[in-house]
This record gives structure tokens, sequence and C-alpha cells, in this order.
């Protein structure tokens, strides 16, 4: 943050200020406020890192910038998964049929079974709960895209079950007779909107990211790009002299970027999914009293192309070093953001990154090296005080592996390894110890296999569709389940 402090003296370049990170209780222009000079270097970023290739279509500054953002990327990408990669195993996944088996013990007195079959149409999950021995509980689902099916033998005869084809219409009836809010309705019915043809939802996707980066290209084929004074940064354990650039977007090129997401997400219903399922599992934006619970992205989309319109030119300023990015920089009054890539094995290896303006923090502090055959990173992020670390070591070797996760008084580690069973088709993961502030919850193995043939079936039994189920239904189900747990 020294240095942040030092280039607080520059010059203010009529810089948009941005958006506010928790719109909570504010003006709707705060929250546009604090995102627009992050929005603007976020999307670049975002859009750039697989631009590797981009030489001929700008001039020669634009090229600078392109390349080093292709170069810092692609090394860091290549180092990172050369180390975590599964050699041999890359396409395991996208095969139509996978398999899952896992043998847990939690909390060292109960044992978990579980099997999960999947192919692209059907999904099938069986699990056994056990004490000391002792079966507790098992359980069969079943979902495809017309229902959902859930049978507990030994518990009741009854399959409940849910009828995809008419869930909004039974979610309103549920809402009625359980008196749910606006917000978990739609929460509920957001959880039913993955049932399109994974196909096409994938080329549909495709096509949205293509409009997405065409929009940001084309956006950058309009920009100013000058060169400004060098500035003296760490790169690689030494201050180095690093070549300095101007890249300039007016208001009017950056809402454009904001109305071509929106043209995006009204036009591709995959993307819209997307969306939708991204935002309700944000907390804060997902959950019931979250900013967008109650609003259209598209809405907001537009909201910030219009506030955009009214800005002046946003001025990102670009440092390099050996055509790799070594700072990316933007400041206007209170608020300063700040991405220092401080290189290492790697570009990305030792980075930080800070968003700060009068009202709110946001700082991301990377460290990593590779000693030996070990790979050591660590991430430190804080938001207005609050502190999370993550701590990753793996051995390239043997890999095993150790996370470890703090957040204030609370810690969670997981130790283990993987086994690499029959190369490209099977592996297992060995989770010797997930202890949470010292004590353990979990060991086991989980075994994928990309060869599993056995058909999936469906469970049998009287179907009752939970939907339509009363208090007093419920009732009896409860009084039926307790009497076969204790006859």
């Amino acid at each position: 943050m020294d240095e942040m402090k030092k280039d607080a003296m520059m010059p203010d370049n009529g810089m948009p200020s941005g958006m506010d990170s928790n719109p909570k209780g504010k003006n709707p222009k705060d929250l546009i406020k604090f995102i627009i000079p992050a929005a603007v270097c976020i999307v670049l970023v975002l859009i750039l890192v697989g631009v590797t290739v981009a030489t001929g279509i700008f001039g020669n500054k634009n090229d600078v910038i392109l390349d080093a953002f292709g170069k810092t990327f692609a090394e860091s990408a290549k180092a990172i998964g050369d180390t975590w990669r599964m050699d041999g195993y890359e396409d395991m996944f996208s095969k139509e049929r996978t398999y899952m088996e896992a043998d847990l013990t939690v909390a060292d007195s109960m044992q978990l079974e579980m099997e999960v079959d999947m192919d692209r149409d059907l999904y099938n999950a069986h699990m056994d709960i056990g004490y000391y021995g002792f079966s507790l509980l098992e359980a069969d689902l079943y979902v495809d895209e017309y229902e959902i099916l859930l049978g507990m033998p030994g518990l009741i005869e009854k399959i409940f079950y849910v009828d995809r084809t008419t869930f909004d219409e039974d979610i309103e009836k549920l809402a009625l007779e359980f008196d749910l809010d606006e917000a978990m309705v739609e929460s509920l019915k957001s959880l039913n909107i993955s049932d399109g043809d994974p196909v096409t939802d994938n080329e549909e996707l495709k096509a949205a990211g293509q409009q997405l980066k065409d929009a940001v290209l084309g956006m950058l084929k309009k920009t100013e790009v000058k060169k400004t004074d060098g500035k003296k940064l760490m790169v690689d354990g030494k201050e180095r002299s690093c070549k300095g650039y101007m890249l300039t977007i007016t208001g009017r090129q950056a809402a454009d970027v904001f109305l071509a997401f929106k043209d995006v997400y009204e036009g591709n219903e995959a993307f819209r999914n997307y969306v939708a399922q991204v935002l309700i599992g944000m907390e804060g934006y997902g959950g019931v009293n979250g900013p967008l619970a109650y609003e259209d992205p598209a809405d907001v989309l537009q909201r910030c192309a219009d506030e955009l319109l009214e800005e002046g030119d946003t001025t990102i300023y670009f440092y390099v070093y050996k055509d790799v990015l070594a700072q990316i920089y933007c400041k206007d009054g209170d608020v300063v953001l700040e991405w220092n890539i401080k290189g290492g094995n790697f570009p990305l290896e030792n980075m930080d990154f800070s968003l700060s303006t009068d009202s709110s923090d946001f700082t991301l502090t990377r460290t990593g090296s590779v000693e030996g055959d070990m790979y050591l990173a660590d991430y430190e992020m804080e938001v207005d005080g609050d502190e999370i670390v993550f701590k990753a070591n793996r051995s390239k070797r043997d890999g095993d592996f150790c996370f470890e996760l703090v957040y204030g008084y609370d810690e969670i580690l997981l130790e283990g390894g993987i086994k690499k069973n029959k190369p490209g088709s099977e592996f297992t993961i060995k989770i010797d110890a997930l202890e949470m502030d010292g004590e353990e919850i979990l060991r086991g193995d989980i075994l994928f296999s990309g060869e599993y043939e056995e058909e999936i079936v469906k469970p049998e039994g009287e179907k009752v569709n939970v939907m339509e189920l009363t208090e007093d239904d419920w009732y009896d189900i409860l009084w039926e389940i307790s009497e076969n747990l204790y006859y």
C-alpha cells in the first residue's frame, strides 16, 4: 500500500469513480461508482487472459499491452497447470458417463458410503449412513429432465418425487401452503433451470463468450494508447525499470460494452441461466436479502451503461517489464485500483491486487514458490478488515497435498493425496484428514471412474409429489418414518 500512497500524488486524469462493493442501503449510483474503474479493468483482464495472438489488429502500442497480457497469463497458466493437472485424465469428465464412489468415516464413529452415477441426461445416487457398523439410513436419488425421485428403503415405502415440467406452478402452490416469501420462491425456482440440453447449452455458452470477447476487443480497437513515464517496480525480487503506457476509454466506449453484455444476457438463454445460478449461489446476491434478488441483471447492466455515458474518460496505466505486466493502476479521487505482478517462477506467482474507496477496501495477495518437488501457494484476502487466508501445498512427485483455510478464529485443514488407479480412466482421492479447529471431521477415499457401465434404474414404490403435501401429510409421513425406526 506504500507504493499506492506514493502514486496517489499522480494528477487526476478524469477517470470515473467506481462502485461500492456493499450497496445495501445505499443509493444505486453509489453501486455504479465503485465498479466503473474496477469493472473496466477486470473485464479487460478476464477477456484478455486467453488472447495470446492479437497482433496485427491494433497499433503498435496496443500490441504491447495485449502481448503483455497474453504472455503474463499464458506463462502463469502453464506453470500452475503443470503442477495441478492430471496428465492423461484431461478428457475423463467430458465423457457421457462418470462414476463416483465414496467410503468415508465421519466424526470417527459414522460411516458414509455413496455411489453417484451420471451420464448426459441422467443422475443417480445411492447413500448409506452407518453408526458403529449399523446402517441408519439408506437413500436413493434419481434425476432426469422430467422428474426427481427420492426413496428411503427401510424407512418409508413411498417414493418422493418432483415434477420438473410443472415445477414453477407447483412452487407457487407450495408458497401458499407454507407462506414462503417471494425471494425464497424465486430461489427455489432457480434450482430447476439447468434442465436444458447440455450439448446445446455448451454451444450457446461458447457463443456468448465469443460475443462478450468481441464486444471488448471491438472497444479496444477504438481506444487510445499512449506512452507515459516509466516506473521502478519490484519484479523477480529486484527493483526493475518498467515501461509505462496509458489506455484511455471514453464513457461511450465503456457503455457500449455493457450494452453488448446486456444484449447477450437477454438473447442467450443458456448464459442467462448460468448467470442466475451464479447469483443465487453468491452470499449477499442470491440470498433473500441480496441486492440482486429483486433486480434483473439486465437492468443493472443498463444502469451501468447510463452512468458510464455521464462519466468522463477512464485512464488505466500499464507498466511492462520484459514484455510481461508488472503493474496495472487506476486512480480517481478516493478510488484506487492497483495490481502489482511481482513474478518469481512465473509472473503471477507473487502478486497483490487492491481496490479501495472512501468506504470500502479489498485486497488479494498471492505468494508462491517451488521448493524441490513441493509447490507452495498462499492467498490472503481482506475485505473491510475481515481476512481470509488460504494455503495450498502439493508434491509433484507423489501427488500428496495439504490445504489450509483460516477465517478469523476458525481453521479448516485438508490433507491427502491422489492415487492414479488406471491411467486416463480412474483415480482415487485419499483424504487422510479433514479437520476443523484441530478436530477431525472426515477421512476416507473417493474414487472417480470413466468406465462404469451398469444401467441406471429408478427407485421403485408409490410416488408422492412433495409439492402437493400439506402440513398434515408431512406429519403422517414423519410418524410412519418414526415407527419404522423402532420396529
